[in-house]
Parts: structure tokens; sequence; C-alpha cells
């Protein structure tokens, strides 16, 4: 169990600074300089460039753009957890995004006075100083001195984990500082029955939600772990049931203006379970930590850092870079904790349960060992349904506080060591632990610089207000959209973010075909020309960036003629250089029509030379848009017909907002279907579901439509 936090046994030797100021002072620049040998050359291109591995620079742009936004949100008089930039015309809600609200706007101030890659390298800084900090903080309260709390703060602030997060600049991970300051307010609930302590552990509690969701589900579920272990305890039951529920209640309310925030745009938030998407679920079983992981090798040790390099690269999970699931602790860390358990983990036998807990979620659904998927099923998968967890898609986050109290045992074991020493043998050891650290966590020789900037002609779109559309379409894994905004400050269609949002704008044919680079066919189920037009009115697009070493000729052809049929002429680029075509579209029209595009689950438009037809799977939806204000009544009309034998017929249902409109028989021979719906304004989706039955070419077909639309308004 923890026992009462107290200064153990004084050691003569270990010299402290004259005042606790200084001491922390010094902590804060020993740990501010070891980030900066660790990221260097980072500070050499503080204000226009940021470091780490070409293939996550991406992620670094992204968090600059994180630190434009917050700029130009506070500027604006706009809430920052909703964004009317992305995702142009939908807006995008932040709450769930990584933000990382707290570490943005402690960067505000560079921000303002030296621009947002400036303020993003310097958060970065103060993450990985932060957190050393806090293991330092955490460990004192437990190993009197300093010496080795700060041995203890660095081993984490340089452990392979921190180290990977940095190079790959996921600044929301790197922000981890909260955690030890959590755990040891989590202990401190029981050690000092003050509300003080209750005030202030619930105000981590906001910080956590604030900087990243990912946390604050690990904090989550380890505290679940530490109170049941706590109410084991024959002691004091009733007090500490009482005092558990105290901090539930500071907890609600100092989360509560979040929550309440977050339930008023639920139908907004983007949301994804990861049962329901197979590519979620492969993404969670690459993500989940190795039965070795904590153990792998450092990035790049002295002298073994291609050793070290094939190893992580043999037993990573094929196809996701190692990245994913990386999170070895170290072995001179982990060495040095197992010696301060054999010593001390009677006495600690609450933390060694609580992250024990987090070490067998941490190897989510399935164990692996060395790379190698067993099958044998892991407690994650009896959490992973639970509301919030389902969403998330990485469970080897919950080993990383494993690294953190590693970090205690650490330095309790050295304690027990040097306590058996003499002083000069109690310095060499320390000493010897130092070099032997060095030499295991020297960060890799090989990383790249990427500098933050963009083309000329990107910045003069600032005076030419109107959405833009950058192509080729980053409908993966590109930030250069964000790139570009934090240039031209426009709307943008889509944006790089972590949890992208269901967009069915990008469905509509003025978007849909300039995405796709492909003029559609003239011949289909919807009137694409007369539909073109009306959405161009609707959600007007106005400058179209294309990147031109990623264009082919003829996909540029395609996109000017596209442009030609939305402007009724020609269309000519506006400007360009070596690397970026710019297109500037006219103004659209200001009176408006309602108009309908095709959504999901419906097969590619087939023809003849007389007719166009597309077959629908057991369920297709149809969007809608009333452009107007009101409500409008509306008719759509469909022209369908049964797959099958001559004389069958299936059973079509119309539905709106899961509310039933109609239900008619579809025969085998073609007919036209009408019906009324009364449409609110904006987008709508209205779902057609009918009986599929599987085919020889592998398609489940239920009904084929030759038209859809809509002929008039009552």
């Amino acid at each position: 169990m923890v026992g009462k936090i107290r200064d153990l046994a004084h050691l003569p030797y270990l010299i402290m600074p004259s005042s606790p100021r200084r001491l922390h002072t010094l902590a804060l620049l020993v740990y501010t300089l070891l980030s900066l040998a660790l990221t260097w050359p980072l500070a050499r291109y503080w204000d226009h460039g940021f470091m780490g591995f070409a293939r996550s620079f991406q992620d670094g742009i992204q968090n600059v753009w994180n630190m434009w936004w917050m700029r130009w949100a506070l500027t604006h008089g706009q809430n920052p957890f909703w964004n009317p930039l992305l995702y142009y015309p939908d807006g995008l809600q932040m709450y769930l995004q990584t933000l990382n609200a707290p570490g943005t706007l402690v960067a505000l101030p560079i921000s303002l006075l030296f621009g947002p890659t400036a303020a993003y390298n310097l958060a970065t800084i103060m993450a990985s100083t932060l957190t050393g900090y806090g293991v330092f903080v955490l460990v004192r309260n437990f190993v009197p001195g300093y010496r080795l709390p700060l041995i203890a703060g660095a081993l984490v602030l340089a452990s392979p984990f921190m180290l990977g997060r940095l190079l790959i600049n996921q600044i929301n991970l790197t922000s981890m500082y909260w955690l030890p300051f959590y755990f040891l307010a989590l202990i401190r609930l029981e050690e000092r029955r003050t509300w003080g302590s209750l005030l202030w552990a619930g105000a981590l509690v906001l910080l956590l939600m604030l900087t990243d969701w990912y946390w604050t589900l690990v904090c989550l579920v380890y505290t679940l772990v530490w109170m049941l272990t706590g109410l084991l305890l024959r002691t004091d039951r009733g007090w500490r049931v009482r005092r558990y529920l105290s901090f539930a209640v500071v907890v609600v309310l100092f989360t509560s203006p979040l929550l309440v925030a977050l339930a008023q745009v639920r139908s907004q938030l983007p949301i994804q379970e990861a049962q329901a998407n197979p590519g979620w679920q492969a993404y969670v079983r690459g993500f989940s930590l190795d039965a070795f992981g904590l153990f792998y090798p450092a990035l790049s040790p002295l002298f073994l850092a291609d050793a070290s390099a094939a190893f992580i690269e043999a037993v990573r999970p094929r196809s996701f870079s190692f990245e994913g699931s990386y999170t070895a602790a170290g072995w001179v860390l982990l060495g040095l904790a197992g010696v301060g358990i054999w010593w001390h983990g009677k006495q600690h036998w609450r933390l060694l349960v609580t992250v024990g807990v987090g070490f067998l979620i941490a190897l989510g659904p399935n164990l692996h060992i060395l790379g190698q998927n067993t099958g044998i099923p892991m407690p994650y998968i009896l959490i992973e349904q639970l509301p919030l967890i389902s969403t998330a898609r990485r469970p080897n986050l919950y080993a990383v506080p494993l690294i953190i109290v590693a970090a205690l045992f650490a330095a309790l074991g050295l304690q027990s060591m040097i306590r058996k020493l003499a002083p000069q043998r109690a310095n060499a050891l320390l000493l010897g632990v130092i070099l032997l650290a060095t030499w295991e966590l020297w960060p890799p020789s090989q990383r790249d610089l990427y500098l933050v900037n963009a083309s000329p002609l990107v910045a003069g779109l600032r005076e030419r207000p109107g959405a833009v559309l950058d192509l080729p379409y980053e409908s993966q894994e590109s930030s250069r959209s964000l790139l570009h905004q934090m240039y031209h400050e426009q709307p943008i269609v889509g944006g790089y973010v972590a949890r992208r949002p269901e967009y069915p704008f990008l469905r509509m044919p003025h978007v849909g075909q300039l995405i796709t680079m492909q003029v559609w066919p003239e011949l289909d189920i919807v009137d694409n020309a007369a539909m073109l037009h009306a959405a161009q009115c609707y959600a007007p697009l106005r400058h179209i960036l294309v990147e031109r070493p990623r264009a082919t000729p003829q996909q540029i052809a395609n996109i000017e003629a596209v442009l030609a049929q939305i402007a009724d002429a020609p269309v000519t680029p506006s400007g360009q250089d070596a690397t970026t075509i710019w297109y500037e579209l006219p103004p659209a029209q200001t009176t408006c029509q309602p108009f309908l595009f095709l959504g999901r689950g419906w097969y590619s438009v087939e023809q003849d030379a007389t007719r166009s037809w597309r077959w629908m799977q057991n369920e297709a939806t149809i969007w809608l848009v009333n452009p107007h204000p009101q409500p409008q009544n509306l008719v759509l009309e469909l022209q369908a017909e049964t797959w099958g034998e001559a004389g069958s017929q299936r059973m079509l249902s119309i539905i709106q907002n899961e509310d039933p409109i109609g239900t008619f028989a579809v025969v085998r021979q073609s007919r036209r279907y009408q019906f009324m719906i009364t449409l609110p304004p904006g987008m709508s989706p209205i779902s057609l579901r009918a009986p599929a039955s599987a085919t020889p070419d592998g398609r489940n077909l239920s009904l084929s439509f030759r038209h859809i639309g809509i002929p008039y308004s009552p």
C-alpha cells in the first residue's frame, strides 16, 4: 500500500539547493536543456520550421495550424471549439479534436508575436520539459533529495516512448505532463483530508479533458482501479467511500460547462464507433501494445542504431508505422524499476495492481507477442464497447502511466542501493546510471526538417473572400489545405483532423466531380447538369488550387471542363507558378433552388444505347437540399423496378430521420412513383430500404432506378 507521503531517510551527501524555489527552478532548467538537446537542431529553426520524421510532417503541420487557429479564433471573437473555416459549408466541432487547448493558450503570446510555428515549437519544448518536471514532483514526494527525482524525471522525458512522440509531432500525446500531477493528486486525496486536494484533483481532470481525450480515458480507468483497490483496505473504508464520492462531485462541478457544451452539440460530434468500422478495428489492433513492447529497444542506442531499427521494423504491426504501437520504456528505467519493486513492491502494492490492470488493457483485443497475433483474447474486449472507449483507437496508451510509475520505483531502487554504499561509490553509481542512460537514449541522428511556407499565390487569396478547394483532394493523411489556410484564412473543403465527421458535401455534383478530377456522365439517374448549378448556388466554391506536380495533364483538363460547366464559360488559370495553379470562379447566382444528390448505397451508373440506371443495395441514401430559410413541401419522383424474375416485387420503404414516410411495392416493370415530403432548411438524408439478393458477380441488388428528381413544388 502507498503509505503516508513523508520524508524517508535523509541522505547527507545529497546536497540540495538552499530553497525549494531554487530546487524547482533548477529542475525546470535541467529538463529544458535536456529537451533542447533531444530536439536539436530545432532551436535553430524555431520560428519557421520543425523537426521529426518526414512521414510525420502532416501531423506537425496540423499542430502548427492548431496554434494558428487558436490565435485566429480569439482575435476574431470566435469560440475556438467551433470552427466555421473547416469542412465548408458545415463547419466542425473541435471538442474532440487534438486542439490541446491549455498548450495552445499558453503559447498564444508567442503565436501573436512570432507566428504559429514558433508557438508550436515552444509548446513542444514545454510539453517535454513539464513531463520531466511532473515526474520529478511526483517522485520527490516518495524519495528525498533532488538527484534521484531529477534522474527519474529525465528517464521519462528521454524515454523511447516520449522521444518517439516528439519525432512524429503528436504534441497532444507528448503533452502527458498532467499525468504525474494527476496521479500525485489522486494519492493525496487519501493522504490530505482537505478540500484543497479535492479541488486540485478536479481541476486536473478538466485540464486533462481540454488537453487530450486519450489521456482523459486512461486516467479514468486508472482512477477506477485505484479506488477499487482502496476499498479493499479494511481501515477507513466508509471515509474512503465518502471521499471518492466527494471527488466525483467536484469533478462534475469542474467539468460541467464542458460536458453541457458537448451535450448541446452531441449530434454534430465526429464520433465513430471502432466496432462498426473494419478499418478502425484494424487500427485498434495496430495500435495495441505487444506483450514485450515495454522492453523493445530505444530508437537509436549509440553504435546499435541499425540493429535497433531492424528489430523494431521486424516486429511492428503490418500496415502501420512502428510509432503507432511503440511504447518502449527504456532498459535502464525498467532495470532500476525492477530493483525498486523488489525492495518496495509490497509497500506500494496498490500502484502495482493499478498499472498491472492498465498493462493488460494496453494489450488490446488480442495478445501480440513479438509482432505475432496469437488470437488470445485480452481484457480490452470487455470494455471496448463502453461509451467513449468504443470511439478510442489506441489501447497502447494505457501502458504509458506504467512508465511514470516505473520511474518512481526506479528512484526507490536507486535509493535502496545508495543507502548501502559510501558517498563516493553512491556518486559513482549515479554517474554510471547517467552514462548508461545516455548511451541507450541517444536521439536519432537522422531527422528531417520541414520549413513552413506556401506559394505566394495562396497568400494572395486572403483579400478575395470565398471557399477554397485544394486538389488533389486530401481524403487521407495530408495537411496541405491546413497549411494553405494559415496564409489565405478562407473556408476550405475538408481539412486534416484526427476525427473526421460525416461529410456528404463531397458527393454534391460540383465538388464530387472536382475531387475525383473527372467529368461525370451526362446520362445518370439524376440531372447532374441542373444539380451542378443548384449546388454551386447553395454552397459556392470560389477558389480552386491545384498542386501541379500531383495532377496529370488529363486531370487538369477535366478540372477545367467541370469549372467551365459551373461558370457557363471557359475557365483559365487566374494565376500559376511552378507548384500551384489557381482558378477563380465568378460569384454564384443569388436565387437558389432545391436539389438532390446521391449518397451511399448506390452502384455505379450503367447504360445502354437508350437509357441509364443504377442498382441500389439493401439501403441507399438520397440527400435533399433546401436552400431556403423556411421548410419546403416538395414532390420526390422515383422511377424504379425490382431485381428478379418477371412478376416479382419488393417493398420499398422511404425513411426520413428514422420516421417512415411511405412504403409501396416496386414491381418488375419500370414505373414512376411520387410522394410529398416536407424538407427543413439545409441538407436532409432520405433513406431508401428494400430487401436485396446476392448476384453471381458478388453484388447485393434490390431495386434498379432510372430516374430520381424533384419535378415540381406543390
